[in-house]
């Protein structure tokens, strides 16, 4: 039985020759690459913004949230509700703070939030983690992404429109080997042996690979470089947006869905889902195989309940009527 969700394999099918689209229109950007997400976000705000305070989203990774206080920022809270969109009294009782921390949750844009910072002159952060395919207007903004969310790379982190770093920098080799040999021993189990000790190897490496990430300004390396530059993001977008509408055809999924349609700037990084039992639905998908994460699990009560649907680009129509075949007898209670 095909795996649904868990770690992202290497695939050849969306590599181009040459450099993507994408790749051409982030080299527009000056951008500087890290070895992980959460190494850009230090870097942002190290030395590109060096902001006293800012406002950032209470839903979120507390990895996300640990290179903020690391360089010292001080960080004030603003709501995020059950659509994701953000309360935007804390902005208009708070005026002191001129930073804010904008994420596009699952690929989609706030765009009061955006329109409300802009009014105020603030300086905005975008996190693209989830929005590097999406056709947003990011203008002049600083962005930082976790590349490693959207492309299926070993590690990755980017900041683009900065000034303060280079492309020389050393290459960090702390985890994404033992990423990259979590991949291949996830091919292997799925492709050619469903034996247990294979899947506690791909699950193991990459438990591992994920402690022995680091906060650092070591680059991304070579190997994720090269493999995020011929990447063809336009045709992996078409598939994630088939994949998307597939399973938000289906009542049961639309009910519960955060996002009930996309736009046509938006692509999505996921499809989440409003469920009761949040985690023990979870463990039912598994039983078949299917792995939705739970992106961020924080104070917030958007992170009890909500779930997000893999709709990445390597999954085919079937894998999405096949996955929500199964949420749907789930929600039946069958």
């Amino acid at each position: 039985m095909k795996i649904i969700g868990s770690e992202r394999i290497f695939i050849s099918d969306y590599l181009l020759s040459g450099e993507s689209r994408l790749f051409k229109s982030i080299r527009e950007k000056i951008p500087a690459f890290f070895s992980s997400g959460r190494s850009s976000i230090y870097g942002a705000f190290k030395n590109e913004i060096k902001a006293k305070a800012v406002f950032f989203p209470d839903f979120y990774c507390e990895e996300m949230l640990k290179p903020i206080i690391k360089s010292g920022t001080d960080v004030v809270f603003y709501s995020i509700n059950k659509n994701m969109t953000a309360e935007l009294d804390v902005f208009e009782k708070i005026k002191n703070i001129k930073t804010v921390y904008i994420n596009d949750y699952c690929g989609f844009r706030d765009n009061k939030l955006f329109e409300l910072a802009k009014k105020k002159k603030m300086k905005i952060v975008i996190d693209r983690t989830h929005s590097m395919f999406s056709d947003f207007d990011f203008s002049g903004n600083l962005q930082i992404a976790s590349l490693r969310k959207m492309f299926p790379l070993p590690d990755g982190g980017i900041i683009l429109n900065g000034k303060h770093f280079n492309s020389k920098r050393e290459r960090d080799a702390s985890f994404y080997r033992d990423k990259i040999n979590a991949k291949v021993f996830r091919f292997i189990y799925e492709e050619f042996s469903d034996d247990k000790n294979t899947e506690m190897n791909y699950v193991s490496l990459s438990e591992k690979s994920e402690k022995n990430i680091k906060i650092n300004a070591k680059n991304i390396s070579l190997f994720s470089e090269k493999f995020f530059s011929a990447y063809d993001a336009d045709s992996a977008s078409k598939k994630r947006r088939k994949n998307y509408s597939t399973l938000i055809s289906y009542p049961e999924i639309r009910e519960r869905a955060v996002f009930k349609k996309l736009d046509a700037k938006t692509v999505p990084q996921s499809l989440p889902i409003l469920v009761s039992n949040r985690d023990s639905f979870k463990a039912k998908l598994a039983e078949e195989k299917i792995f939705a994460p739970v992106l961020w699990r924080c104070s917030n009560p958007v992170s009890e309940s909500i779930l997000n649907l893999p709709v990445d680009e390597e999954y085919s129509e079937n894998d999405m009527k096949r996955m929500a075949g199964i949420i749907c007898k789930i929600l039946k209670g069958r």
